[in-house]
């Protein structure tokens, strides 16, 4: 009988540990990216979970302003090495990233995992009736559109290019404008950093990166 509670079937199937186990020695965000990469392929949608994950380690990255993660709990790598080396959950760049404790090199491989998922339009692995993700094919000009959407009622863009910049993105103050004019594509890390500009929070966020990406055909 599955127990939902005490032991996850998908905190655990696959894994050589329960995530818990991983998870638990460092703080709140990185135990949160941890556990949504971790299941990212056992629950159904990949690309919402990966997002997650990539919310979580920005959110670090934001907060602490040091790309190195600083470890509450004593951890040894040994867990670490035994993920990394059978490419567990196929995100060894993210197990390597976490032995070496550099969340840019985290957000790197969650971006890229995605994009692995979707860069033929068909991802390895969706319940029956959920359709393919489109992020590796949106059009530039349609998330310029959403973005504009998004945007019109709230920030100029020389408002949003600044929040941008104190994120740590390289934009001036015609990014926005290029991307809402399709000049230019959006990334991942930078949808969920624009949508929180914006004052979307955790609650509303994956609603809003669908509608920007384009997760349905």
């Amino acid at each position: 009988m599955t127990d939902n509670v005490n032991h996850p079937a998908h905190y655990e199937s696959n894994g050589p540990f329960e995530c818990i186990e991983l998870a638990q020695h460092f703080n709140f965000c990185i135990g949160n990216a941890i556990k949504y990469v971790w299941r990212h392929m056992d629950k159904g949608n990949p690309f919402e979970d990966l997002s997650k994950a990539l919310w979580y380690v920005s959110w670090e990255l934001d907060y602490t302003n040091d790309p190195v993660i600083q470890q509450p709990y004593p951890l040894s790598n040994d867990k670490l090495y035994v993920l990394a080396n059978t490419d567990f959950a196929h995100m060894r760049k993210f197990w390597d990233a976490l032995i070496i404790r550099s969340l840019p090199n985290m957000r790197a491989a969650i971006e890229h995992r995605a994009e692995a998922l979707t860069a033929d339009g068909k991802p390895e692995r969706f319940q029956p009736g959920v359709k393919p993700l489109r992020h590796g094919h949106v059009r530039a000009h349609r998330q310029g559109e959403k973005l504009f959407a998004l945007r019109k009622h709230s920030n100029t863009p020389a408002i949003v290019g600044e929040a941008m910049r104190q994120r740590g993105f390289d934009w001036d103050n015609g990014t926005i404008l290029r991307i809402e004019q399709g000049e230019r594509r959006i990334h991942l890390d930078e949808a969920i950093a624009l949508l929180e500009t914006y004052g979307y929070t955790q609650a509303n966020m994956f609603t809003a990166l669908d509608y920007i990406l384009e997760r349905t055909a």
